[in-house]
């Protein structure tokens, strides 16, 4: 029974392991929502940027694409979570 339970904790650790590394390589597409006439502008960010993006509200959805604030890239220090 204790080799059944090592095996798990090796399983599980793996699997946490994986992911993260899938989460940092991974990058997806995020638009620009005020573009100049109309013209769609992207620029790929990684998954902890979404993450640190998601959560200051900088990047929400809308009509299936992902759109960014402009202040969400701005270099003002560190600011509050609007939640």
């Amino acid at each position: 029974m204790e080799k059944a339970w090592t095996f798990c904790r090796g399983g599980f650790a793996l699997a946490a392991v994986v992911f993260l590394g899938v989460g940092m390589v991974r990058t997806h597409k995020i638009y620009e929502a005020d573009s100049d006439f109309g013209v769609l502008v992207f620029e790929r960010i990684s998954e902890v940027q979404l993450v640190e993006y998601a959560t200051y509200s900088g990047v929400y959805a809308q009509n299936g694409r992902m759109l960014r604030h402009d202040w969400a890239v701005q270099q003002d220090g560190k600011q509050k979570c609007p939640t």
